[in-house]
């Protein structure tokens, strides 16, 4: 009796969870009641205050697309958090590890004060990009404490923590899709304290340019393909407390589905770049450089094969992408960019480049390609050298991999990590230093890996 009423809250709190998109559709005060209750229910559930943190983050990640007083609810939260921490526990503010995010930080501010003195054009909105970066600085401070991962208890629970949110993010989007079949469309909400950016598409339904409505799912988030990132980051997430040497398809494939709701081709490449992985790591054990040799080899004589066919390699890609728009039911996406030379991205990374090669070292400044592009470069490598040139990407670039050598799997990290940077600008994204911040708690944990592996 005493363990059911135990798990009231956390049943309470998965419920309403999962069955938000429909208060919202019905109630928005419904709604901003319910966005209440979910932190009220997270907070009585946690008998151990000290345990919710990660818990807390990722749930306001969860709401990216929400806002209160125009500050994102992941920053309010990330805001409570450090502070917290700086009064109940010893916080390293200067690791070794992170000294070149430090650096990168010190170099985008220059950046903008430069500009400022010799009256360089520069976005308005440059400083809100600059405080994101600062969000992400501490993002990776609060989570690269010692602290957070210091015994095998927290590092399972938050395992099962990541495993659960996996599931409930994930019928979340199915009950919105749900939303969209019964109701149609829902429209952006916006208050004197609340905003609610999501459901993609309705600007163009509002504003008259299209007629129908692509139901890409985007959950509470502003875009589909940042839903689809953070799903894939908390799976690293998780890979990453559990050790390379504790993989669990049946725990993990829940993320390959949440994955796929999205209705991203980013999602479709990352699941089979997976599974390929995974087969390979199964197949070839300890010898895994010998299983990506192989498939490199093949991948070399298939398209020699195609080249002596001469049947077209993008012709085949494009082909497979059309496929897939279709079965996703992306007809708007099909009309307008199916393929590798007149999809959107890609042009507007033929046009992005001209301007980097104008200004290769230095770049242009922050919110760069507000001033100089139709719409955002989508792509993190880009972004970074229109924004901050070469010098910034170094240091962004070096930065990570200070990081990661030797405490990461690499392949893991460019799959999961990589391949969504590269069809989103994700530099800021605070997710990922979420990520790097346990990667370094990880690395100073005072357990043995086989306690984990027993779990």
């Amino acid at each position: 009796m005493n363990i059911s009423i135990r798990n009231v809250p956390r049943l309470l709190f998965s419920l309403l969870y999962v069955f938000l998109p429909f208060v919202y559709y019905f109630s928005k005060i419904g709604f901003i009641v319910g966005i209440l209750l979910i932190y009220i229910l997270l907070f009585i559930d946690h008998s151990d205050k000290r345990n919710i943190i990660i818990d807390l983050y990722i749930i306001s990640f969860s709401f990216f697309g929400i806002s209160i007083f125009g500050i994102k609810i992941v920053y309010l939260a990330l805001i409570a958090i450090f502070i917290w921490e700086l009064f109940h526990a010893k916080v390293d503010l200067f690791n070794s590890n992170i000294s070149l995010m430090y650096v990168f930080i010190i170099y985008i501010f220059m950046s903008i004060l430069i500009r400022k003195v010799f009256f360089i054009q520069q976005s308005t909105s440059v400083w809100t990009d600059f405080v994101r970066y600062i969000f992400c600085l501490v993002s990776i401070i609060v989570y690269s404490q010692s602290f957070i991962l210091d015994s095998v208890t927290k590092v399972k629970k938050n395992i099962g923590s990541l495993d659960r949110m996996a599931w409930l993010l994930t019928i979340q989007t199915i009950i919105m899709s749900i939303c969209f079949k019964l109701y149609g469309a829902q429209t952006n909400f916006q208050s004197g304290i609340f905003t609610v950016n999501t459901f993609d598409s309705t600007v163009s339904i509002q504003q008259g340019i299209s007629s129908s409505f692509e139901s890409r799912l985007s959950a509470f988030f502003s875009d589909p393909n940042k839903l689809m990132a953070f799903i894939f980051i908390m799976l690293l997430a998780r890979k990453i407390l559990a050790g390379d040497g504790y993989s669990n398809l049946k725990k993990e494939i829940v993320y390959l589905i949440g994955g796929i709701t999205t209705q991203s081709r980013a999602a479709f490449i990352i699941i089979v770049l997976l599974v390929v992985v995974f087969c390979i790591r199964k197949i070839f054990n300890k010898n895994v450089i010998v299983g990506y040799s192989i498939l490199l080899s093949i991948m070399i004589i298939v398209t020699l094969l195609l080249s002596y066919l001469n049947l077209s390699i993008s012709d085949i890609i494009n082909n497979t992408f059309r496929w897939l728009l279709k079965i996703m039911g992306r007809e708007r996406t099909l009309k307008l960019d199916s393929g590798l030379q007149n999809d959107g991205r890609a042009i507007i990374w033929r046009e992005a480049i001209n301007f980097i090669r104008l200004k290769p070292l230095l770049g242009y400044g922050l919110q760069s390609e507000g001033m100089l592009l139709p719409y955002p470069t989508h792509n993190t490598i880009i972004q970074l050298l229109l924004d901050s040139g070469i010098v910034g990407l170094m240091i962004y670039v070096f930065g990570i991999l200070k990081i990661l050598i030797g405490k990461i799997n690499f392949i893991d990290f460019f799959i999961l990590v990589v391949v969504p940077m590269l069809v989103l600008d994700l530099a800021n994204f605070n997710i990922i230093f979420f990520v790097l911040g346990l990667t370094i708690a990880k690395s100073k944990g005072y357990f043995t890996r086989e306690n984990l592996y027993e779990w």
